[in-house]
């Protein structure tokens, strides 16, 4: 495996093909992670540094962002991400609610950003494939990574980064959307995974109400106001099947004014209820889940298996053993190179569902 190494001009510094391991974690909608094993020698002590950009042409870049080095084992370790995951490292000071998601990324970390130092090296936004915001809730300041990931899983959207390679290189971040491959629709090649297909050597069904809360109730104490409530409810649970929480959230607080009898202005702190609720609610959807009801399987791929499926895809997983049926959305695939060959995680569920799926392949 060929490895090709760039700074962060991304001018080429140099090729690796010794490299002990690599896995890389497609994540959706964002961020893609990855950890590396090289041997320490010359060359390797010369490329595999810090701020690094690593690049499997064809299939994954990152750059690298934490390296050891173990000077009793003569390795050198690293870990790092996609140019997309470098989002959660950027606040919003930029952009407004009427900004699509894309132009708020450009004007955060990309060409049209006001601050020359908060911009990516030799990166644009391509906005081919857009989302507009779709509400008015304050997003200044707020976590960009999070921001996108909110936007993202609203609209079935994935952001993707790589090197465009020409005159001069580029990273380009853009976004795609995901595909329906499950068994229930015909726009797109169906993919089964099924005992039947035998692509499935193993399978486990698991059931957890552990950690489980789908119904919250949510209180923030105002500084001039009673308290105020907000309850969510996240699957119908009732009797035993029901898990509630308590949480406090920070209030919204706004000012108004009066005169008093001299005509002075007076300001005083106000409860913005409604934006109090709307940030209640956000908080809710982000911290409580229902039940794990997921499925275990050990499974086998082709190796062409990349042009049938990908992250954030919506396959169909069956078992005529256990009388299961799901179409489940791929959230993470891993792929581990080793010496002994490639070996293929893939997690398969919505977050809160914890649908797992586990496919190896050589």
């Amino acid at each position: 495996m060929d490895m090709y190494v760039y700074n962060k001009a991304l001018d080429l510094i140099g090729v690796t093909d010794q490299v002990t391991s690599l896995m890389w974690t497609q994540r959706c909608p964002l961020g893609d992670t990855f950890t590396a094993v090289f041997p320490v020698n010359e060359n390797n002590l010369k490329l595999i540094r810090p701020q690094m950009i690593i690049e499997i042409p064809g299939r994954y870049s990152g750059i690298i962002t934490h390296r050891s080095m173990s000077g009793t084992k003569g390795v050198i370790n690293v870990s790092g991400c996609s140019f997309d995951g470098m989002l959660n490292s950027r606040a919003i000071a930029d952009g407004s609610y009427t900004d699509s998601l894309l132009t708020i990324i450009d004007k955060n970390l990309g060409e049209a950003v006001k601050n020359t130092k908060r911009r990516f090296e030799c990166t644009y936004v391509d906005k081919t494939v857009d989302c507009a915001k779709l509400d008015r809730e304050t997003i200044t300041y707020m976590n960009l990574g999070d921001y996108a990931s909110k936007i993202c899983n609203e609209n079935d959207l994935l952001l993707r980064s790589e090197i465009e390679h020409g005159d001069r290189n580029k990273i380009r971040i853009y976004a795609r959307k995901s595909a329906d491959r499950s068994i229930n629709q015909d726009a797109n090649a169906p993919v089964v995974f099924s005992e039947l297909y035998y692509n499935v050597s193993s399978m486990d069904a698991i059931y957890s109400e552990e950690g489980s809360i789908n119904s919250a109730f949510i209180y923030s104490e105002a500084e001039s106001d009673t308290v105020a409530a907000w309850q969510g409810e996240f699957g119908d649970g009732e009797g035993y099947s029901r898990r509630e929480g308590v949480y406090q959230i920070d209030p919204v607080i706004v000012y108004d004014y009066k005169l008093n009898k001299d005509g002075d202005t007076i300001w005083y702190p106000v409860l913005d209820r409604v934006r109090t609720a709307q940030r209640a609610s956000d908080f809710f959807k982000n911290n409580c889940s229902e039940f794990t009801d997921c499925i275990d399987a050990a499974v086998k791929l082709d190796a062409d298996y990349v042009k049938r499926f990908d992250v954030g895809d919506i396959v169909t997983v069956y078992s005529s053993r256990f009388g299961i049926s799901q179409d489940a959305r791929i959230t993470e695939i891993s792929e581990s190179f080793t010496t002994s060959g490639l070996s293929i995680n893939v997690t398969f569920g919505e977050p809160t569902k914890c649908l797992k799926q586990m496919i190896g392949g050589r």
